[in-house]
């Protein structure tokens, strides 16, 4: 889709773990009539053993009206891969939750 942007960010997660986050923009977006202040944000999770690239359809057409971000979660895509783990759901919901922040 010609004027989509696509642009990846890192993200702190839960203890340190770096996150590859992808930020889609169709123009980046602001409330209207308030000049820096910025429209509702939509955070996508793949699945296991997916990617935040698995998203980029709809993210696309999400950003037509939101500020819309795929999240490599921790292990896969562009992700850091901790040895240590932990690979849980309790990591994967603190890691959702860093990004927000």
């Amino acid at each position: 889709m010609p004027g989509h942007m696509v642009w990846r960010t890192d993200v702190t997660g839960a203890g340190g773990v770096r996150l590859a986050a992808w930020e889609y923009a169709d123009p980046p977006k602001v409330v209207s009539g308030r000049a820096g202040e910025q429209v509702p944000g939509v955070l996508l999770l793949h699945g296991l053993m997916g990617r935040g690239a698995h998203w980029a359809e709809t993210a696309r057409w999400l950003s037509t009206r939101y500020r819309a971000v795929a999240l490599d979660q921790r292990g896969q895509g562009r992700s850091e891969k901790p040895s240590g783990g932990p690979f849980t759901g309790e990591a994967y919901v603190a890691d959702a939750e860093a990004a927000v922040e």
